[in-house]
């Protein structure tokens, strides 16, 4: 495994604790190849590198990762209210990680 795999594979540990019936995928199947709603997608980091760095000496990486979510639209309200607390787990999730 490599870093962006741990990092990709932790991210959605912590999404799939965030809701019970959030099928999570650490890997992009694509829409056709999602099997159930409603689910997350962690997808591939966007890398960047701050050669300046926080410290002399040192450089810092920066991943930024893209996170998708999908429901079920068949009840538009019950999906607003499933995509609202989602979002707000999400959020605290890595509210919390800092």
């Amino acid at each position: 495994m490599s870093i962006i795999e741990d990092l990709t594979d932790l991210l959605a540990a912590g999404i799939d604790t965030i809701a019970t019936d959030l099928k999570v995928y650490s890997f992009d199947p694509g829409t056709a190849g999602l099997d159930s709603l409603p689910a997350a997608i962690v997808g591939l980091p966007d890398v960047s590198l701050d050669a300046a760095g926080t410290q002399i000496g040192y450089r810092d990486w920066q991943f930024t990762y893209d996170v998708q979510f999908f429901f079920d639209l068949g009840d538009p309200i019950y999906a607003q209210q499933q995509a609202a607390q989602a979002a707000e787990e999400y959020v605290a999730m890595i509210g919390a990680a800092y």
